[in-house]
């Protein structure tokens, strides 16, 4: 209809009677003005002429109707559900209502309508159920693997519970059912171990030859606990005894000296007098008369006056003397010093950097499991961080207290130096990977953790045992 045209009555019924529409009252005048209708179906509502023009049609049959009040008051009454909400203005706006399960939430009607949702607590009941999986299966899934499920139907629960299961040599084991299936070998730990064995057991002949090739000799063999231990002769006339998985990761397959004088060979060798000025330039004093490498420690002098020791790649990247670095932070000084309220524990860990170094030094800076050399942590093998610090207050009887700042600067020092001190004779750690270090505790806890606890994770990830809970995406 052509714009600036004005309507008037008769054109405006024409328009809603060729569009099926009844109308019911005469109050109007204008093309805008709200027309009580009933459509072809019989629904009643107010339409304005220019709606019907734009095409759109009777809400009740195209089901987009404005609801009121009253109407989503009953429809949360009639899904067993409470509205506490007092007012409603549209089905995207959050309502506040009380769930059939108690629960109080919010959500929107259209989502409560259309999308069939409920409260978090009914959502995750919902899913659990879905993904439940039966007693029977489970039952017949461990009876396959030759097993026995002793947990009864009634004490079952779901998957992600434990149960109780006897192994095919008479072993019983707890876990889950989850656990259960992620398992490599679905026996209880001793099977597992002595399948991976048999899986991973190398002959001697095949051992012979990989050193043939490399012009290596076999010499003697043994296999023991998972390992294979040979005694082999290298070109050069020496003998030596390695663990054979380990020799096999060298980058040189030869024995220790021969690839040591290989990467000397590599590298240029300095004489002491020409790595003395190096330390003169920074007013260290040099005390080796010997250099061998740049990754061995050389004794020396700080420009403080502390007796010392670090290597020439330590040195030459702007590390400095230990002693130095803890007074220069130590109490306010210190990067987490915060006038006093730093935990005694955030404080000591950062005391703990050349230990770190030194652990990682002694395992070419790889984890002892994966290898690898990216995200690794420092695990305590001896005695855990947390009963160290405990030991050194109880030594120097001293209380635990929350903050730094509640010891005096003598207490303060003395912690200091009789927690290095301790820390030192547990002896270093061992590198391992973030997610391994956290699994490892997750298993074991993070308090009275022994070198026996860490050997038995050490062969449960050999094993496989953890494979699809690390590796899976």
């Amino acid at each position: 209809m052509p714009i600036g045209i004005k309507l008037n009555r008769e054109d405006i019924i024409k328009v809603f009677l060729n569009e099926g529409y009844t109308i019911l009252s005469n109050d109007f005048s204008k093309s805008k003005d709200n027309i009580l209708v009933r459509c072809s179906n019989g629904h009643i509502n107010y339409k304005t002429h220019d709606s019907i023009i734009q095409g759109r049609g009777c809400p009740d049959c195209k089901g987009n109707k404005k609801y009121t009040y009253q109407f989503v008051y009953e429809y949360f009454k009639l899904h067993d559900c409470l509205l506490l909400s007092k007012e409603y203005n549209s089905c995207k706006d959050d309502l506040e209502y009380l769930c059939s399960c108690g629960n109080k939430s919010k959500i929107t009607f259209d989502n409560f309508k259309n999308a069939n949702e409920r409260c978090y607590v009914c959502r995750g009941l919902k899913i659990s159920l879905a993904k439940r999986i039966s007693y029977e299966e489970v039952y017949n899934r461990i009876s396959a693997d030759g097993n026995k499920l002793l947990t009864t139907k009634s004490d079952y629960i779901d998957a992600n519970n434990e149960i109780i299961i006897e192994c095919k040599c008479g072993n019983k084991f707890i876990t889950t059912f989850t656990r259960y299936k992620m398992r490599i070998y679905q026996t209880c730990v001793e099977c597992a171990h002595l399948l991976s064995i048999e899986t991973k057991k190398r002959s001697e002949e095949d051992i012979r030859d990989i050193l043939k090739s490399n012009n290596l000799k076999l010499i003697e063999y043994n296999y023991i606990n998972n390992e294979h231990i040979v005694t082999l002769e290298c070109f050069c006339g020496n003998t030596e005894t390695v663990n054979f998985n380990g020799f096999l990761n060298r980058i040189h397959k030869m024995c220790v000296q021969c690839s040591n004088e290989i990467r000397f060979e590599k590298g240029r060798q300095y004489s002491i007098e020409e790595i003395r000025p190096i330390f003169i330039k920074r007013d260290w004093v040099l005390l080796s008369d010997k250099f061998i490498s740049v990754d061995h420690n050389l004794e020396c002098i700080c420009d403080k006056g502390h007796i010392t020791s670090t290597t020439l790649w330590r040195f030459s990247i702007g590390n400095g003397c230990r002693e130095c670095f803890i007074e220069r932070n130590r109490l306010e000084n210190h990067w987490h010093w915060k006038g006093g309220i730093t935990d005694l524990k955030a404080y000591l860990r950062e005391q703990l950097k050349e230990w770190k170094i030194k652990s990682l030094e002694q395992n070419n800076y790889k984890c002892i499991l994966s290898n690898t050399n990216v995200n690794l942590h420092i695990h305590h093998l001896y005695k855990s961080f947390s009963e160290i610090v405990y030991k050194v207050l109880e030594i120097l009887n001293l209380t635990t207290r929350s903050n730094i700042g509640d010891y005096s600067l003598e207490e303060l020092n003395d912690i200091t130096s009789m927690f290095l001190k301790l820390h030192d004779e547990y002896g270093l750690g061992v590198p391992i990977e973030s997610n391994l270090h956290h699994l490892f505790h997750s298993l074991y806890g993070k308090t009275n953790n022994t070198k026996e606890q860490f050997e038995e994770f050490v062969k449960r990830y050999d094993i496989g045992e953890f494979n699809k809970v690390l590796y899976t995406d």
